[in-house]
């Protein structure tokens, strides 16, 4: 048999904190994990929001600014915009 400790709730979210920390100090500086978008429909404002010039949408992250640019909105603005 083996012999496990059980753990209170308090030991394991301690346990957790001290994982995520570690993770987080091996990971890439922080300048490094904030990607920017570089395209001319993109525009980031004085506070560092993201936004699209056609949609005047704001976009929460620049992961979602792929979607953003394939989403069936954005593609009929952009079609209203070359007539």
């Amino acid at each position: 048999m083996s012999s496990t400790k059980k753990l209170s709730q308090k030991e394991l979210r301690e346990m957790m904190r001290d994982r995520v920390q570690s993770k987080d100090s091996q990971s890439l500086p922080s300048d490094d994990k904030k990607k920017t978008i570089d395209s001319p429909l993109a525009r980031y404002d004085s506070r560092g929001i993201l936004s699209c010039i056609i949609c005047q949408q704001t976009i929460s992250s620049a992961t979602l600014w792929s979607s953003h640019i394939i989403s069936k909105s954005h593609k009929m603005k952009m079609d209203e915009m070359k007539r």
